[in-house]
């Protein structure tokens, strides 16, 4: 059985993974028992000079028991492969040795939660999914992170030997030489100088493990070429886990169409736990660009996952942009952004989470709470363009789309997509000529779009709707709302297509769920997103 809950956030940027971690916790089967290493005393468990083995049901070994059977021999922590729990080991306490190996043995995920710190000669090794399900994980939550003292020391997961760097620079050597390598982050540094171009050229198909630490003050300044980001390219087979860019200045002025991210122009692999804080922007006044605050093409089958941007996006000239994501054609789950999003040029496709959304694009359990603001072009608090499938999602950002004609709505500018159990609460400022929606700017023939409100309110536009600006007559349109009050429009769309939408007041809207949300997906509390309805999985 899985259990749904909402996944963690952080308000400056510092990575959580708490509800995640939680997620994947709670959907094994119960065939071992749990262990945390924490500071109460040791139970449940057989513990020798060199092991301790858990026997019984939240089994728990004390972290200086541990760090003293260490300071004499290896030693191996293991759930075991018979019991009645999932089989996660969490350490819930800081534990530091000098020297032996530690060897942490789950059956399913193991957790960390608090810095391992193996310093001088001493090893680490992670084994997970040790006869377990597929799902098990080695997570790194909250302030968890594992610090080593040099890179000369030894790494293993899940049996494979890891080589340790310590930056950027390192990484981008290490990787030139052995692209499908396994590489780990040792401990979290600052980078001392800037980079002229992207480091990492090669492209990527092995492992990247940060192992919850941070690169800090990554400057890549580009003028000579035309990608700008961390990473060129991510294979298919590459992974990267666990990393904070804290932050970070990305910054191109190419003369010729450029690509400018935190993380990685292209992604097909998978990114998972990645956070991007700072700035990217293209400066350039002869060309335009793709700017997104971690990966500008999320490319099939490429995933990101519990991952986000608090950088602030900035074009002078542009083509897509998102906080997260500029042109997303596969999958994005409980991911976000919160930086604002902005450009000079009046034709930008522009979302707070991704630019443009296609056909094979999906959003699942996202939102966005930056601002927006273009002169012109398609914007969306969420998403600029969408043509995909969005379900459980929300944008809060306000936009702004004066000095220019814009297709504009609160969380997408257009959509042709299907799109479930969604709101948005920005206003949408425009000008004569601008088409805007609280909800969405204008929809298309294939537009389905079920059990999602909007609150913002639209002005300046020519065509403007409570919901939507231009509605197709062939859109499907199913249990959709708007606030009446906060909106201040009275109909539901500018151009009279609105069967299906429904205006409500904000008493009315607090009052219990509109008629057709689903109260497993769908609740309401006083003093929670201002008493509107919220997503149970997406709590603001």
């Amino acid at each position: 059985m899985t259990i749904r809950l909402p996944f963690g956030r952080s308000r400056h940027g510092a990575k959580t993974y708490t509800a995640a971690a939680a997620m994947l916790l709670m959907v094994s089967p119960a065939l071992a028992y749990n262990v945390t290493i924490s500071s109460d005393p040791t139970s449940n468990g057989t513990l020798t000079a060199s092991s301790f083995k858990a026997t019984g049901p939240d089994a728990v070994l004390n972290y200086q028991d541990l760090q003293n059977a260490l300071a004499a021999s290896n030693f191996l922590v293991k759930t075991g492969t018979r019991g009645s729990q999932a089989g996660d080991i969490t350490v819930a306490h800081k534990i530091t040795w000098a020297a032996n190996t530690l060897t942490l043995d789950a059956y399913h995920s193991i957790v960390v939660s608090k810095s391992v710190l193996p310093t001088s000669t001493a090893g680490l090794s992670f084994t997970f999914r040790d006869g377990g399900p597929s799902d098990g994980d080695l997570i790194f939550s909250g302030p968890g992170n594992a610090t080593f003292m040099s890179t000369a020391q030894i790494l293993t997961i899940n049996s494979v030997p890891y080589t340790l760097v310590d930056g950027v620079r390192t990484l981008a050597t290490d990787i030139s030489g052995n692209p499908t390598g396994n590489f780990a982050l040792a401990f979290s540094e600052t980078e001392p100088t800037g980079f002229t171009s992207t480091p990492v050229t090669t492209t990527f198909g092995g492992n990247f493990e940060a192992l919850g630490n941070t690169i800090s003050a990554l400057q890549i300044h580009t003028s000579a070429s035309p990608t700008t980001a961390m990473f060129a390219s991510l294979s298919s087979i590459a992974t990267v886990k666990d990393l904070t860019l804290s932050g970070v200045d990305i910054q191109s002025n190419y003369s010729g169409t450029a690509d400018v991210a935190a993380l990685a122009v292209s992604n097909a692999g998978r990114i998972s736990n990645v956070v991007s804080t700072g700035s990217v922007q293209n400066t350039s006044s002869s060309a335009s660009a793709y700017v997104a605050g971690l990966v500008d093409f999320n490319n099939s089958p490429g995933v990101i996952v519990n991952s986000h941007s608090t950088a602030t996006i900035a074009a002078t000239r542009s083509f897509d942009l998102g906080g997260l994501v500029a042109i997303n054609s596969s999958t994005l789950t409980q991911d976000y952004a919160t930086g604002d999003v902005s450009s000079t040029v009046t034709s930008a496709t522009a979302g707070g989470l991704v630019g443009f959304n296609v056909t094979a694009g999906t959003v699942t359990l996202c939102f966005a709470k930056g601002g927006l603001s273009a002169p012109g072009g398609v914007l969306g608090g969420l998403i600029g363009s969408n043509e995909g499938t969005i379900d459980q999602a929300y944008a809060v950002g306000d936009l702004n789309s004066s000095g220019g004609i814009a297709t504009a709505g609160g969380l997408f500018g257009t959509n042709s997509g299907t799109v479930t159990d969604t709101y948005s609460r920005g206003s949408v400022v425009g000008q004569n000529g601008t088409t805007m929606g609280g909800f969405v700017g204008s929809t298309t023939s294939t537009s389905n779009i079920a059990t999602s409100y909007s609150t913002g309110a639209p002005s300046g536009g020519t065509t403007i709707g409570g919901f939507a600006g231009s509605n197709n007559s062939a859109a499907t349109s199913t249990s959709l709302y708007w606030n009446t009050t906060t909106s201040n429009v009275m109909q539901a769309t500018g151009n009279g297509n609105d069967t299906g939408i429904t205006g409500l007041t904000t008493g009315q809207m607090r009052s219990g769920l509109p008629a057709g949300f689903d109260s497993m997906i769908w609740t309401e509390q006083t003093g929670v997103n201002s008493g509107f309805p919220y997503l149970i999985n997406l709590s603001p």
